[in-house]
């Protein structure tokens, strides 16, 4: 059984602890972070080294805390990630985005997307909260909605007080500009003095997040919650918090923080240093090592890392950071019930008939079709796959295992084809649990035979049935601006 735990989902690297605008909730601003202590741009040596993990996992978001077009090599970084096959995302201010960046941008084969943070429209908000002029960002999103495609352009705010009154007038203009997704993000207390801001239970909460769905869906606007557990609470009323905590508790050891991050996305700084989480970074703590002093895959299989994802699944050995964050919800960790290990000797991934992954249930739970155990794209997550065809569940999505029930220590078999391709190729896949989590190390490659150009698809006549996004706890390299 493969132990190796694999490639992470994808690496967010901060190119430069820099920034023109002084944000109130950014911890860069107030100075939290380790590379604020020394501003600048990402070494060459450290770059080198991100290069590597990012090659690992297939997808990066330049991002992090600073600006990263005040780094003048940002777009040679971004070119260089898409040489390499890397899917990537950028999350910028906006306010420095000119026609030459947004064309240049729009030359990167696998750029995903281009997130641009503006807390509000108005001129007076978005100035009190990040300092700075709101024309200029909007200036920005305009130069890459002429450039890029309307799916690759999304503009998010962070809900506070302050703000959101003047939201519901947002999406009918980023509709005007040619956005077609708005993300609203809940408030993450990574700087002191935020309270003021915060929505935590303000009466009419609730009633302004449905105006604001409004305004998008007659704008054509898609609104995305994207920390919505957070959004959640926020709305609720505090006496059913206190009911609640009336309730009998969860046993210690299931009572942790649902968190995926340490298995999924670890966030690389300017200096090198590599952290769980956005968090963790910006409280400068639970640093998981050092790319100046081991190679990416010593830190992400490291003893240190190991031992972190260890704790978190146990609330009696949680980590400090996690008990006090606010981002995800608390609870028992899926990862407790699902666990697995491949069986690749057992496995044939290779051809376009009869294919089969055979997978050992390593967890605590039997895995029943009620689970929803499955094979999904991987690199990207829930990317659409050029192997897909009419037995598959949808384009993201493969097949579950055949059996009826599979016991703690039992074998899956995930039996599937694919559609033959004119020339070999090869895909990334791994196992998902559906609205739940995806099983760490259990990444694997599926490669195809070339058949003749003539030969007729497997998918040909195949209906176009596709699932929905998972909307995954600081996704894969979402955005943590």
């Amino acid at each position: 059984m493969a132990s190796a735990l694999g490639p992470p989902a994808g690496v967010l690297i901060e190119i430069t602890s820099r920034c023109n605008l002084t944000c109130k909730m950014c911890p860069l601003t107030t100075g939290r972070t380790p590379s604020s202590a020394q501003p600048g741009p990402i070494s060459d040596d450290v770059w080198r080294a991100v290069v590597l993990f990012a090659k690992q996992a297939g997808q990066a978001n330049i991002g992090g805390y600073g600006e990263p077009l005040l780094n003048a090599r940002c777009l040679d970084y971004l070119r260089e990630l898409d040489r390499e096959g890397v899917h990537t995302t950028l999350t910028t201010n906006g306010t420095l985005v000119t026609p030459a960046v947004a064309a240049g941008l729009a030359t990167l084969a696998h750029l995903d997307s281009v997130n641009v943070s503006i807390d509000s429209p108005e001129p007076a908000v978005y100035k009190d909260i990040r300092g700075g002029l709101v024309e200029k960002a909007l200036t920005g999103v305009g130069h890459l909605a002429a450039a890029l495609t309307k799916s690759q352009v999304t503009v998010s705010s962070v809900l506070m007080r302050t703000s959101i009154e003047s939201l519901v007038a947002f999406p009918a203009r980023l509709a005007e500009m040619g956005v077609g997704t708005y993300v609203l993000q809940g408030l993450v207390d990574y700087t002191p003095g935020l309270e003021p801001e915060e929505t935590k239970w303000r009466d009419g909460l609730a009633t302004d997040i449905a105006r604001l769905q409004e305004a998008c869906d007659r704008a054509g606007v898609k609104l995305v919650l994207e920390l919505p557990e957070r959004v959640a609470a926020e709305m609720r009323d505090p006496a059913d918090l206190a009911r609640q905590k009336t309730d009998e508790p969860l046993p210690v050891e299931t009572d942790t923080k649902q968190c995926f991050a340490p298995w999924d996305v670890p966030v690389v700084d300017k200096d090198g240093k590599v952290f769980p989480c956005c968090y963790a970074l910006s409280h400068a703590t639970a640093i998981m090592g050092n790319l100046n002093d081991a190679t990416a895959s010593e830190v992400w299989q490291g003893p240190l890392f190991t031992a972190f994802r260890s704790a978190i699944v146990d609330g009696r050995t949680m980590p400090d950071i996690c008990r006090n964050c606010p981002v995800v919800p608390s609870g028992p960790h899926p990862l407790r019930l699902y666990s697995a290990g491949l069986l690749l000797e057992q496995s044939t991934l290779e051809g376009d008939t009869d294919l089969c992954l055979a997978v050992q249930n390593a967890g605590a739970a039997t895995w029943t079709a009620n689970d929803k155990m499955l094979i999904g794209t991987a690199n990207p997550r829930d990317g659409h796959s050029a192997f897909y065809g009419p037995s598959w569940i949808g384009r993201n999505r493969i097949c579950s295992f055949s059996e009826a029930a599979v016991a703690p220590g039992g074998t899956a078999m995930f039996r599937f084809r694919i559609a033959p391709t004119a020339q070999a190729s090869t895909e990334s896949f791994q196992l998902v649990v559906e609205n739940q989590c995806w099983v760490p190390g259990t990444r694997f490659e599926v490669r195809s035979v070339a058949t003749a150009p003539d030969a007729p698809r497997a998918d040909d006549h195949a209906h176009d049935e596709t699932t929905g996004l998972r909307a995954l706890i600081s996704r894969l390299v979402h955005k943590h601006r």
